[in-house]
């Protein structure tokens, strides 16, 4: 399956990145020239003080986006529409083809998703990427937001020759960063944003600390009970996942809940009988 980016799509990430002909910082602090171009070669970065003339954004672009062609040919296992070849050109342009490759650090789940030809899922999971350096930024949300209405679900048929209709920005008031990372749904992200959660494993551990190991045992039997618990909960909230964006760790949270609540019935229980 051959992928080309058509002018649609050529026209979309010019616009979102714009044109630099001397090296700047970008959000994510990635030293950036030409349209968001980050490298004269394989070995050799833009640095300070670097300049290009048109000609040479020109080659770089298209050699980048060359790369990002053929990563999505060699990654990408399904059939694409020329929409959907587009947005994904312009989402691994601006956020590295290692999410694609998995070469560098972790694959986006995105890629596992389309290779079993769940397409429906990919505009949800094409929207996480919206952060820099761990923080959400108003721009790459609207990039992503427009990648899926204008490329992913555009009417490629209707306005095939047509520029694509984006947010009026002004690139060289707010670049675009060239280092993004998706939204954190792990565990330890989760932890580290709720201060809820944050005080619950604090009162946990002083429950642990003034009742003595001995609580080991009934923390260890919450944790075998909430195994079949979480397993069921995922088994019957997987259908709903899309439209609630249900996190697994807040299944294995709902799960230990209870599985606490039904060990603690069943002391209570045992001491009134």
């Amino acid at each position: 399956m051959a992928i080309d980016i058509t002018p649609r799509g050529l026209d979309f990430i010019k616009r979102k990145e714009g044109y630099f002909d001397k090296a700047y910082l970008c959000p994510a602090g990635v030293w950036t020239l030409g349209w968001g171009s980050i490298r004269w070669s394989t070995t050799q970065p833009v640095r300070k003080g670097d300049t290009c003339t048109p000609e040479q954004a020109e080659r770089l672009l298209m050699r980048e986006i060359q790369r990002v062609e053929d990563a999505i040919e060699a990654t990408i296992t399904v059939p694409l529409t020329a929409g959907q070849a587009d947005a994904l050109i312009s989402l691994f342009y601006n956020i590295g083809i290692g999410w694609l490759t998995g070469q560098g650090h972790q694959q986006a789940s995105l890629v596992k998703l389309l290779n079993k030809g769940q397409y429906d899922r990919i505009p949800s999971e094409i929207l996480k990427f919206k952060n820099a350096n761990g923080k959400p930024l108003k721009g790459l949300l609207i990039r992503r937001q427009e990648e899926v209405r204008e490329l992913w679900l555009g009417d490629y048929e209707a306005s095939a020759a047509d520029p694509v209709r984006v947010t009026s920005t002004d690139p060289a008031e707010v670049p675009m960063p060239q280092k993004v990372e998706p939204e954190r749904t792990s565990t330890e992200g989760l932890v580290k944003d709720s201060r809820t959660l944050q005080g619950v494993l604090a009162a946990a551990l002083a429950y642990i600390a003034e009742k003595g190991l001995g609580v080991y045992e009934f923390l260890f039997g919450i944790a075998q009970d909430a195994g079949p618990e979480i397993m069921t909960l995922k088994t019957t909230l997987s259908p709903f996942e899309p439209l609630f964006k249900i996190a697994l760790p807040t299944v294995v949270i709902i799960g230990l809940a209870v599985a606490w609540a039904r060990r603690r019935s069943a002391r209570i229980e045992g001491r009134e009988g």
